[in-house]
Parts: C-alpha cells; structure tokens; sequence
C-alpha cells in the first residue's frame, strides 16, 4: 500500500527527470526528498497529531461521578481501610518478620 510519500515521488520523478537528464537517479530521489520536506511543513500540510488515549470523561472515575449525580443511591460506596476476614471481624495488622 503506497503512502503519500511514493505517490508523490511517483508523480514528480519524471518531471524532475526530464529536467535534470544527466543527473544520477539517486541525486534525483535526494531533491524530490528535499521538495518534499518543503511541501511537508508548509502550513497547509501540517496536520494536528491525533490525541491518544482515552477521549476526555471516558474514565472511570468521571462516569462514576455522573452517576453518582445522576442518581445518588446508585453511588460506589468507598473501600473500607481494613480487610475483613471470613468472619465478619477485621484483621490485625502483622508486621513483617
């Protein structure tokens, strides 16, 4: 699949061919990179990076909050500090050996 650097090369090396006849192929391909570099950063070309990630108010924390607007008896309860053990009392905190 070509991309927008060989189609343009593809348009433009006959051109610069013909003009430049006894000039190596190699040094025809180094001004149709440098035409192409100019072409590349000229206003008009110049296209904002797409952003990555997850698009703004995707995240958890911010669906939680409307849902925590939208209806308050729906909202997550906070974690409590302490793990519980199986019965029902909490756990003593062991210091490591």
């Amino acid at each position: 699949m070509p991309n927008a650097y060989t189609d343009f090369v593809k348009q433009s090396y006959a051109a610069c061919k013909s003009s430049n006849p006894d000039t190596p192929s190699k040094d025809i391909l180094r001004l149709l990179a440098r035409d192409w570099q100019e072409k590349k950063n000229t206003p008009a070309a110049v296209k904002p990076k797409p952003r990555r990630g997850r698009p703004p108010g995707s995240t958890s924390k911010a669906k939680q909050a409307a849902a925590a607007a939208a209806d308050p008896a729906q909202a997550k309860k906070p974690r409590a500090s302490a793990r519980r053990v199986p019965d029902g009392g909490q756990q003593d905190e062991v210091s490591p050996p």
